[in-house]
């Protein structure tokens, strides 16, 4: 017979045991929930990326060719985001190699985004600026940036349009057929700009013939400056192949994705090949 000493031991022991053991349950069941809640969420995939979450395409103006190179033609479509029709007959219209110009504040790119990264483009951001004929052309003189501003207010705009978007590889004046000629043509404004866009390791495409200081590229014709049909434009995009074939390079660039701009960019890039021209997104000859 136990003494009161002991009995009071074993009863502390027995207690204690039992303590573990519900503990033991609780983390059984606790390690069993979490190991379904995993199971579930491996059956139904990665959670949709979020607009401003994507990462930027890794495209080849990172890295310069080693050997030798057919001529390289790149194409940009300005305005996408402005009407969403004509933003996804681009996407499924044209092939991954051409870049797209996205419009920020738009209220269609959470739609078009998503399109545009699934299809494989590459895609740049357009900066609204004030435009030459402005008032006329308005590219919303409350968010763009204006000559009439002081240095921290385009500055804090910049950022601002800078931020609205991600997975951009590049900006660019165009915006639709606007091209910010007024600003540009400001050396102090213009040269914030690039500072900025420099220092985020960005580059910039201009419609124009503005010097650039920070790591870009300007277009060799814009395709569509002016009202066009199908034979005008596969004059242009065929002056614009035979550039290529000359320099080595030549980026154009449409500044809206209209029907017919569409149907007759699509039909030239399927003949380039057999031109000796490859098309390439404007990345890859940003810094060219």
């Amino acid at each position: 017979m136990l003494s009161g000493l002991a009995q009071f031991q074993v009863s502390r022991l027995t207690g204690f045991l039992r303590g573990w053991r519900g503990l033991g349950r609780f983390w059984t069941i606790t390690g069993g929930l979490f190991a379904a809640l995993l199971a579930s969420l491996q059956l139904a995939g990665p959670p949709p990326a979020a607009i401003g979450a994507a990462p930027a395409p890794l495209i080849a103006h990172r890295s310069k060719p080693t050997g030798p190179v057919r001529p390289r033609v790149a194409l940009l479509v300005g305005g996408i985001g402005l009407s969403l029709a004509d933003s996804v007959a681009a996407i499924d219209h044209l092939p991954p190699a051409v870049s797209f110009a996205v419009m920020p504040g738009s209220g269609n790119l959470d739609r078009v985004l998503p399109m545009i990264r699934r299809r494989g483009h590459e895609y740049l951001l357009s900066i609204p600026m004030e435009p030459r004929r402005f008032p006329l052309d308005d590219p919303d003189s409350a968010t763009a940036l204006m000559t009439t501003l002081a240095d921290g207010e385009n500055a804090a705009r910049l950022r601002t349009i800078l931020g609205s978007v991600s997975g951009y590889v590049g900006v660019t004046n165009v915006l639709g057929p606007l091209k910010g000629e007024s600003l540009m043509s400001a050396p102090d404004l213009f040269g914030a700009v690039q500072k900025e866009i420099a220092g985020r390791g960005l580059f910039f495409l201009e419609a124009g013939t503005q010097p650039l200081a920070a790591k870009g590229r300007q277009a060799d014709a814009v395709l569509d400056d002016d009202p066009v049909n199908s034979a005008t434009l596969d004059a242009r995009l065929d002056a614009l192949t035979h550039i290529a074939l000359d320099k080595g390079a030549a980026v154009g660039i449409i500044t809206l994705p209209r029907p017919v701009t569409l149907e007759r960019a699509a039909a030239w890039s399927r003949g380039l090949d057999a031109k000796g021209v490859d098309l390439v997104p404007v990345g890859t000859l940003a810094s060219f």
